[in-house]
């Protein structure tokens, strides 16, 4: 995969001195909490606008050990500038290079998406 940090730097957030904030980690992406805000972060710190953020950080690992992603590999598919649509776990239609084959069945991923929005998203922020 080739990195494309100019296309990264469009879709990327200004993370650097409260220019902008990531995504809630309440908000949804391709199913899960914690993905989009997870997303942010990683294109932050490519293009070296992370300010005091952290991508890969606990929360984010959090997200990553449940959907079986491999941070190296999500960080190089982000580098291409992937969108948020094509970086977005989408049940078994996710990427082969990323998810290991099929991916996840749709009713873990909502079990996930309730139990870290209802119990413990407060815990971790």
């Amino acid at each position: 995969m080739k990195e494309d940090l100019d296309k990264v730097k469009l879709l990327a957030r200004d993370l650097r001195d409260v220019k902008e904030y990531p995504r809630s980690p309440r908000e949804t992406l391709g199913g899960y909490v914690l993905a989009a805000r997870a997303l942010d972060k990683c294109r932050a710190v490519l293009v070296g606008w992370q300010g005091e953020y952290h991508s890969n950080c606990p929360l984010d690992q959090r997200w990553l050990k449940f959907a079986e992603i491999d941070y190296h590999a999500y960080g190089s598919f982000v580098a291409t500038g992937a969108t948020s649509s094509s970086v977005a776990p989408m049940g078994r239609q996710t990427p082969y290079m990323l998810y290991g084959g099929e991916g996840r069945p749709h009713a873990p991923i909502m079990f996930h998406t309730m139990k870290t929005s209802r119990r413990h998203l407060r815990t971790l922020i």
